[in-house]
């Protein structure tokens, strides 16, 4: 696939008007999508849960003729200039950038590894040289941009259609909130992103971290911190 073929659904559930108006991250990113051709078109699902919308994104883009990919991009996520660009020339099933979460008064990454108990463990946030610094950079990947990670956030990921019908055959809503009943009985009891990383990871589909494409979040961490850093 090359990158004149590609056409995204731009997905923004949950869609704030107070943060995407201050953000300013989903204009400047239709913008750039139009400018490179590859907008196939642009939805907001609201009225429903976050979880629900991703799955009902899932499913419309999966009926599509001309869609490639599905671009989620939350509304308080403020991904930098160039980042849809940078994920598609990636050439990945699923793929998403970084973006900060305040976890106990610390900041970590919206991804993850697997514990030798099957929970999701964040990675650290820190800057070197323009990248996320996972795990004091050397653990993961080194100085590669991109690494297999277990997971990431949807707030900034891109999924390939491929991906979403395969998903969708064996998982039809891949997107659970906590509070609901799992395939296997009981509580979901994680996020809707690391039950999403889960399905992925029972059907061995890889899932790979940009560690170059270095997003703000509005109103989660101010961005001073997150270019310095929490090292402490």
């Amino acid at each position: 696939m090359t990158l004149s073929q590609p056409k995204v659904l731009l997905a923004i559930p949950g869609y704030r008007m107070q943060f995407c108006a201050a953000a300013g991250a989903a204009d400047r990113v239709i913008a750039e999508a139009i400018q490179a051709q590859v907008l196939a078109e642009v939805t907001r699902p609201i009225g429903m849960n976050i979880h629900q919308a991703r799955n009902a994104v899932l499913h419309d883009a999966s009926k599509s003729q001309g869609i490639t990919h599905v671009f989620f991009l939350d509304d308080d996520v403020v991904p930098p200039p160039g980042a849809l660009m940078r994920l598609l020339s990636r050439q990945a099933g699923v793929i998403g950038g970084c973006y900060p979460l305040r976890i106990d008064k610390r900041i970590k990454t919206a991804a993850w590894d697997w514990t030798s108990q099957g929970s999701a463990e964040l990675y650290d946030w820190s800057h070197y040289e323009g990248r996320l610094a996972v795990r004091g950079h050397l653990a993961a990947g080194g100085n590669l941009d991109v690494i297999t990670v277990g997971g990431v956030g949807t707030g900034c990921m891109l999924i390939s259609i491929d991906v979403i019908r395969t998903v969708l055959e064996k998982w039809p809503t891949p997107f659970q909130s906590p509070d609901e009943v799992g395939p296997h009985g009981g509580l979901v009891n994680v996020s809707d992103d690391v039950y999403f990383a889960n399905r992925l990871r029972d059907m061995g589909i890889p899932v790979l971290l940009d560690k170059t494409v270095l997003c703000k979040h509005f109103g989660v961490v101010e961005f001073s911190e997150m270019v310095e850093g929490d090292d402490q």
